[in-house]
C-alpha cells in the first residue's frame, strides 16, 4: 500500500493531484469574449489618441521653421512650398486646432466603449455570482452570512443609514437635514 492511500483513513484527506487554480484567461475570457469587438476598438482608438497627440507640435515647428528661415520644403508638403509664411502659418493652426479635436474624439470614444464594456463585463460577473449562490444548498446559506462573501461598496455602506450621503454633495448634513432627521427619529 503506497503512503497516500494509507493517509487517507486517518486524516480524511485525499492527496490532491497536480491541480492549480484556473488562470486569469480560463476565468474571465468568458465574460471578456462577447465583449471583444468594442475592447479592441477601444484599443486601437487608444493607439489613434496617442498618435494624435504626439504629432499635435508638428504642424507649429513647421510653421515657425517655414517663416524663420524659410527653408525649401521637400516630399509630401513640397506642393505647399508656394505659400506665403502667414498662410503657411494659418493652415498650420487649423491642422493643430483638427489634430487635438481628432486627439479629444478618440479619448471620448475610448472612454466611453471601454466605460460600456466594463459595465456590462462587471454585470455579467455579477449575474454569474449570484446564480452560482442561487444555485447553492440551502445550508450553505446557513453557515455563511451573504455579507462575508461581498465586498462592502458605497452603495451598501449608503443603505445601511448614510442616506444624507445621498442629498448632500460634500456627504456632511446640514443643518436643515440633521433637524428633519431629529424630527424623525423621535
Amino acid at each position: 500500500m503506497n503512503a497516500p492511500a494509507m493517509l487517507e483513513p486517518a486524516t480524511g484527506v485525499r492527496e490532491r493531484k497536480d491541480r492549480r487554480a484556473p488562470g486569469l484567461r480560463a476565468t474571465l475570457g468568458p465574460f471578456l469574449h462577447p465583449y471583444r469587438a468594442s475592447l479592441l476598438a477601444a484599443a486601437g482608438l487608444s493607439v489613434l489618441q496617442s498618435a494624435s497627440e504626439l504629432a499635435q507640435p508638428w504642424p507649429l515647428a513647421l510653421a515657425v521653421d517655414y517663416a524663420v528661415g524659410r527653408p525649401r520644403l521637400t516630399g509630401a508638403l513640397a506642393g505647399l512650398g508656394s505659400l506665403s509664411p502667414v498662410s503657411f502659418a494659418l493652415l498650420a493652426a487649423g491642422v493643430s486646432v483638427v489634430l487635438v479635436g481628432v486627439g479629444g474624439l478618440m479619448g471620448y470614444l475610448v472612454e466611453y466603449l471601454s466605460g460600456a464594456a466594463g459595465a456590462r463585463i462587471g454585470s455579467d460577473i455579477r449575474v454569474a455570482a449570484f446564480g452560482r449562490l442561487q444555485s447553492l444548498a440551502l445550508p450553505f446559506h446557513d453557515r455563511n452570512r451573504s455579507a462575508q462573501h461581498l465586498p462592502e461598496t458605497q452603495l451598501v455602506s449608503q443603505l445601511k443609514g448614510g442616506d444624507h450621503m445621498i442629498s448632500s454633495p460634500l456627504g456632511t448634513p446640514d443643518k436643515k437635514q440633521r433637524k428633519h432627521r431629529r424630527r424623525r427619529d423621535k
